[in-house]
């Protein structure tokens, strides 16, 4: 291929990527129609990307099977792809803390009345990525965009969980212990990390939290388990003066 064609392909590649990460409900049915609407189906579909990249950029005289493998050896390619991907998986997250509705919840952390439950912040992570690669995103992509948009939901979901694990006005006073919450926070960080661990060593933060000795994870507990037996107690105590 010569350096005009390549020259071009480079250019044409900086357009053909989406400005934002947003995609619509379409994306479901992964069809195969050449379509801008479907590129995050087709994101690491080479074949279908050099049809879509010679139609939405006009580039006819330049041969399907030299566009095919400019995508496949396009350093500057690659890169505004993942670039995109990233965005993807972005918008995905702000959506669904915006209350964004038609994303995949599973049943067993609440269905859709996940954010009541004290696992919605499970269900949270797993929704973004059972939805983005149920639309045909790459899984290990999607966990990257997770862990380096950490900052934008994980403590604000894992504070909902928290809270959710209590219901009665009456022990709201209770509930203003920081001390309580910063510790409960602590420990489902440390349980993140176990379970998430290479993901959050590849792309994200490890906090000094998630590395806790055994010793200071036991303890922890011991603390969390003596607080939660107050609290029942004096649920159970209001309750009963009522």
């Amino acid at each position: 291929m010569n350096n005009i064609k390549t020259i071009k392909l480079e250019n044409a590649s900086k357009d053909f990527f989406p400005k934002t990460g947003r995609w619509t409900s379409s994306c479901f049915s992964r069809s195969n129609d050449y379509e801008i609407t479907y590129l995050p189906c087709h994101l690491r579909d080479n074949k279908w990307l050099a049809v879509m990249f010679q139609k939405q950029e006009n580039l006819k005289w330049i041969n399907i099977d030299e566009i095919y493998e400019y995508i496949c050896n396009s350093d500057n390619f690659k890169k505004l792809r993942h670039d995109y991907e990233l965005q993807i998986v972005n918008w995905q997250i702000n959506f669904m803390l915006n209350k964004g509705e038609g994303w995949l919840v599973d049943d067993k952390y609440g269905g859709d009345f996940y954010m009541f439950y004290p696992t919605c912040d499970l269900a949270f992570r797993k929704g973004i990525v059972d939805t983005l690669t149920a639309i045909g995103m790459d899984h290990e992509v999607v966990e990257e965009g997770i862990e380096k948009n950490a900052n934008l939901w994980q403590d604000k979901v894992m504070k909902m969980a928290f809270y959710n694990q209590f219901n009665a006005k009456s022990v709201e006073r209770i509930l203003e212990d920081n001390e309580y919450l910063t510790k409960w926070m602590q420990l489902r960080k440390y349980e993140y990390y176990q379970q998430h661990k290479d993901v959050v060593d590849k792309y994200g933060s490890v906090t000094p939290e998630m590395q806790m000795s055994n010793e200071d994870v036991i303890a922890l507990k011991i603390y969390l388990d003596q607080k939660l037996a107050e609290i029942n107690a004096y649920i159970q105590n209001h309750a009963s003066s009522v």
